[in-house]
């Protein structure tokens, strides 16, 4: 098994925070960039998204438990909106 190189650590310990949506401009880019030059990268990112797709297809009906909205609601004292 080969060892990574940082720039393949680094895409590993950002590509959630992108995928999530949360990446700024240049994580964005990197991690494009990666996927589009690097076979260990590519293959990270579409496991990550496939896994992403089969837990959002099996559990995509699954609510927040109650305590957990009031907890948010208190916290941000706004009321909390649930997108099923």
């Amino acid at each position: 098994m080969e060892t990574m190189n940082n720039e393949q650590k680094y895409f590993k310990s950002i590509l959630s925070m992108v995928l999530d949506g949360e990446g700024n401009r240049q994580e964005i880019n990197f991690c494009m960039n990666k996927v589009a030059h690097c076979t260990y990268c590519r293959t990270q990112f579409e496991q990550e998204k496939a896994v992403r797709e089969c837990i959002k297809k099996y559990n995509s009906h699954v609510l927040p438990p109650q305590d957990l909205l009031l907890s948010v609601q208190m916290i941000s004292q706004s009321p909390v909106a649930i997108y099923v």
